[in-house]
């Protein structure tokens, strides 16, 4: 349990008793809709949201004044930063206060967007009309004059689009104006956000609340990436291209709110993820560009011509336009081709490998957790953050010990060792802490109070694969979710497996919470594990529950599970 370089530093939660998780009616200050952590996780939160907000504002005067395109973008930037660290650090804001925050954040995001593709669009056709008037004076065969009519046709675009962004800076001064009016330093405020700085030198419990957060939101961006990679085969899977892109850049933007916490920043993958998103960001503009014209083009197709048309595009700007369209297919062959390079020059320099171990073994010392305590100092942390109520606790221990000794008994068939057996044990200890708020939605709730509550003495490693454990004992124990599952090697993915499916198996013999079952033996063969149950009185719906979620443990064992009971003990009623 000793894993790290630095002492453990925090601050735990408001106003709770020592060793208890917080419940919902805790009182947590200004607001008790949710359970916010005042440690280092919410301050590092603070420092990047108010900071983001900082840089947001600051913009607002370059914005109003519409002169140059620059304030604009980096408003923008800003504005998805923010975006960004307010849905990471969600925990860190009461539920309302987040929609309310999130919402104006959202609006202002979305009309500086509009604009911001304008600005792109309008660059670009200054761009192809300055090129294309370079060769203005070549002839075609005849003697034509081959650049006249794309000329036209960028003139045509360019006409319309300055009338579209006329309207968007307008759509922008009044989401402006809004988000100004909301105040959201005050807004942030009265959700109890804290505002002492995230590198603050006051000696805290555990930093790794946040660096297993890091791992967690990295490895979900990751994940959401990579599921695109078939799609980069096909050409003309431009939706899913278009998807890749935004997967890539909710990637970079998370790299960066965690970069302070790792030793270099995160600097090499931020910059290649970064060109990524590049490569696709302009190949979706080419797109955007190809699906205009070709509208346009099937629109003037379609509508009978009357003398009164004088806005619409003449025999001139169409043939131009169709120009336009086949310079802009061009392009998108070149963009395509150079992104699929960029993708499997990723893959053959092992980045995703390297990405992945740089998360998980490279923060800064600051952020690294050295336990100073012994195994039993540890199971006694353990037990009492267990303690929610006796009915919790005595269910929690009966699932330990029945998961222990289906651990020893299959021994034979995982080889996993005693710190896999340790992550088991505590995972059952805990697996059920956030029942007492509720059965609904209590298996999610345990894994984010695990992950969350900095006096638990966990490494990044522990707290990780415990609260993975914790989330996956109910429901169909997928995993499918849990980015922090998704950055481990592949035989740590096989442990936390095999713990999962013994987890879940204990825990239905205890359904329950009767803690009917006294032990078990287990009979393996070549295609099934028998165990056999001994209880003082009938245990058949326990047997019926464990079986209805024995599904990963049969994946992962390759065996076929069977449940019998043993002839009652002597003595029994």
């Amino acid at each position: 349990m000793n894993e790290g370089m630095n002492p453990a530093i925090t601050v735990g939660y408001r106003n709770t008793v020592p060793g208890r998780f917080p419940s919902r009616n805790t009182a947590l200050g200004v607001n008790a809709e949710a359970q916010v952590p005042s440690g280092i996780l919410c301050r590092f939160a603070a420092a990047y949201i108010l900071a983001s907000l900082e840089k947001f504002l600051a913009e607002s005067g370059g914005v109003r004044a519409g002169d140059d395109i620059e304030p604009l973008h980096r408003m923008r930037v800003a504005s998805r930063r923010l975006r960004a660290g307010l849905r990471t650090f969600r925990v860190c804001i009461p539920g309302k206060y987040y929609r309310r925050i999130y919402s104006e954040t959202q609006a202002i995001t979305r009309a500086l967007g509009e604009a911001r593709d304008a600005d792109v669009q309008i660059a670009f056709l200054k761009k192809a009309r300055k090129k294309a008037s370079v060769t203005r004076g070549q002839t075609g065969k005849g003697g034509a004059n081959i650049q006249d009519p794309l000329l036209e046709a960028i003139e045509f675009l360019y006409g319309r689009l300055r009338k579209d962004r006329s309207r968007f800076q307008k759509n922008v001064l009044v989401a402006l104006e809004k988000v100004e009016k909301k105040n959201l330093h005050e807004f942030l405020d009265r959700a109890g956000l804290p505002h002492s700085p995230a590198t603050n030198r006051r000696r805290q419990r555990n930093p790794s609340s946040l660096t297993c957060l890091a791992a967690d939101q990295i490895g979900r961006c990751y994940a959401d990436l990579v599921a695109y990679e078939p799609w980069l085969q096909y050409p003309d899977a431009t939706a899913e291209h278009h998807a890749m892109r935004i997967a890539a850049k909710n990637l970079r933007y998370t790299m960066e709110v965690f970069a302070p916490v790792y030793r270099l920043g995160l600097r090499k993958y931020i910059s290649r993820i970064a060109r990524l998103q590049k490569l696709l960001g302009d190949l979706h503009d080419t797109d955007v560009w190809i699906d205009t014209v070709t509208l346009l083009l099937l629109k003037e197709r379609s509508r009978p011509r009357s003398p009164r048309d004088s806005n619409r595009p003449g025999p001139s700007v169409i043939a131009g336009l169709k120009v336009f369209q086949n310079h802009r297919e061009r392009d998108r062959k070149r963009l395509y081709r150079k992104a699929v390079q960029h993708w499997n020059s990723l893959s053959r320099a092992h980045f995703w490998e390297d990405l992945t171990r740089e998360v998980l073994e490279n923060q800064r010392v600051r952020y690294r957790y050295q336990s100073s305590l012994s195994d039993t100092e540890v199971r006694e942390n353990v037990q009492k953050a267990m303690r929610t109520s006796q009915e919790i606790e005595a269910h929690s221990r009966h699932v330990a010990m029945l998961s222990l000794q289906l651990f020893d008994h299959l021994m034979e068939i995982h080889h996993l060792s005693k710190r896999e057996r340790t992550w088991l044990e505590f995972g059952a200890f805990l697996h059920d802490v956030g029942l007492k708020e509720g059965k609904k939605g209590h298996a999610k709730r345990s894994s984010a109070l695990i992950s969350m509550d900095e006096r638990l003495p966990f490494s990044i490693l522990e707290r990780g694969v415990i609260g993975v454990l914790a989330h996956s004992h109910r429901g169909r124990g997928s995993f499918g979710r849990s980015g922090f599952y998704r950055l481990l090697p592949e035989q740590e993915q096989y442990a936390v497996r095999v713990a999962a499916g013994i987890l879940r198996v204990a825990d239905g013999l205890d359904g329950t919470h009767r803690g009917k079952i006294e032990s078990l033996a287990c009979e393996v063969s070549a295609d099934e594990i028998c165990l056999t149950v001994s209880a003082r009185s009938d245990c058949s719906r326990e047997i019926s529950m464990a079986l209805s979620k024995a599904d990963l443990f049969e994946h992962t064992c390759m065996k076929i599970l069977k449940i019998r009971q043993a002839a009652p003990l002597q003595g029994s009623p």
